[in-house]
Parts: C-alpha cells; structure tokens; sequence
C-alpha cells in the first residue's frame, strides 16, 4: 500500500440530524430571549413600586397582634386622575403628580400557616368616589 493516504473520513450527519441540531439552537436563542425581556420587564415594574422602609416603626409592640406563620397581605389599588394617558405608547401626562392619584381598592388578604386556606377582604371605593 504503498503511495496510498490514510485518509479519515469525517462521519456526515444525516439532514435530520442537522436540522434538529439547528432547530435546538433557535430554540435555545429563542428561550434566552424571553427570559431576558421577562428580567428586564419584571426589573422595570419593580422599579416603579414605592416602598416604604418601616411603616409600622411608631406603634407600640404591645398594640400588635401575636405574630403567626400565616402571611397577610395589604393591596392596594391606585387610579390616576389625569387627563391625558400616563402609560403606553401614547402616554403624554405625567406618570405621578402628588395628589393626582388614589386608591380605588382596598384589599386585604391572608393565608393560613399551613398554607392551605386564603381568606380575603374586599373594601369598597372610598366614599364619594364615582363610578364611571
């Protein structure tokens, strides 16, 4: 054998290979994508909420319930009484204006310690509110 290379051929992958080979790269750039934009999004709103260090720092100790396993939870919802749009692509009015917003909702919610049983209170619109 003499004057013949040894030659090593490189094994082909067949087309259905190839594709799902491509089809699991796409998906994965797909997949990384969205959970960036989710990240970013999530980051954006949390930015947005206005958190207070200690509301309860002035009261007494002894005023306050026993603490407990379960969670309780106090939401809040908010309208703005702007005239024009605050949010979306055609926002023009300014996003907070002290005074200019409310609470329409008032809710709150608990769930026991064994995390079993949510209760919830449903407090109406502030008196004198109208309802559009």
């Amino acid at each position: 054998m003499a004057g013949t290379a040894r030659h090593r051929l490189r094994p082909t992958r067949s087309p259905a290979r190839r594709s799902a080979a491509v089809l699991a790269l796409v998906l994965a750039i797909v997949a990384i994508a969205v959970a960036g934009t989710l990240f970013a999004v999530s980051e954006r709103l949390g930015d947005d909420v206005v958190r207070v260090p200690d509301p309860f720092a002035a009261l007494d100790p002894a005023t306050r319930p026993a603490p407990t396993a379960a969670m309780t939870f106090l939401l809040v919802g908010t309208d703005s009484r702007s005239a024009e749009p605050t949010t979306g692509a055609d926002a023009t009015g300014q996003a907070f204006v002290p005074g200019a917003q409310r609470s329409d909702v008032v809710m709150v919610a608990q769930v026991s310690a064994d995390r079993q049983h949510p209760d919830a209170l449903l407090g109406p619109a502030p008196a004198g509110e109208e309802h559009r």
